[in-house]
């Protein structure tokens, strides 16, 4: 049985936006930012710790406020998870903003599901690939050597050399199994070798 799978992607010839976010908990969120995009097509992802009723929250926070006020002011909408997405509460604080969020259709993953991880592992290198390419454009972006210095050259070279005899040992390893495969195999077309 053979599955197919039919996918079909549109695109408009317009472009857009796409950007993620974290903003702390008890700090405002950055909505002077995301009003440059106002008129334009926009999406903008992440963990904004904000709490509002209007997207099923038992508490509002000042976060909460502040987004639900901006999004009645411009006109925007939120792209919503269908269930909570905090661990301390039955809130919704991991969401979307765009300027058109219809025909969206989403999903909270459990977290013990390894898609999550996979998950995070390609947002934070999709985040820091974004950041790097707009570092000229983006209002905070600062490179990971300003919080740690570089490695002197000789740790460098150590840990070149440690991952290079690592790769060789696996390289002989592994061609030592395919050639006892290959044997085995041989061994079993040709019949046992017996000595005259």
């Amino acid at each position: 049985m053979i599955d197919e799978w039919n996918t079909k992607i549109e695109t408009i010839p317009e472009r857009t936006l796409i950007g993620a976010v974290y903003v702390p908990p008890g700090k405002s969120p950055p909505l002077h930012l995301f009003s440059k995009y106002r008129n334009k097509p926009f999406f903008i992802f992440g963990d904004f710790n904000a709490k509002h009723s209007s997207w099923d929250c038992e508490i509002n926070n000042n976060s909460g406020n502040q987004i639900a006020s901006w999004l009645e002011q411009t006109g925007n909408s939120m792209i919503l998870p269908n269930k909570s997405t905090s661990r301390r509460s039955n809130s919704i604080i991991d969401f979307g903003l765009t300027h058109d969020a219809s025909g969206w259709i989403t999903e909270v993953l459990d977290e013990d599901v390894p898609i999550g991880v996979f998950f995070l592992i390609f947002y934070f290198w999709f985040i820091s690939i974004g950041y790097h390419c707009l570092w000229d454009r983006s209002s905070i972006y600062k490179s990971a050597k300003t919080y740690r210095p570089p490695w002197p050259p000789s740790l460098v070279f150590l840990a070149q050399q440690i991952v290079f005899r690592t790769f060789v040992s696996f390289q002989n390893w592994f061609y030592g199994l395919l050639m006892a495969e290959r044997t085995a195999e041989k061994r079993r077309i040709e019949g046992p070798v017996t000595k005259a």
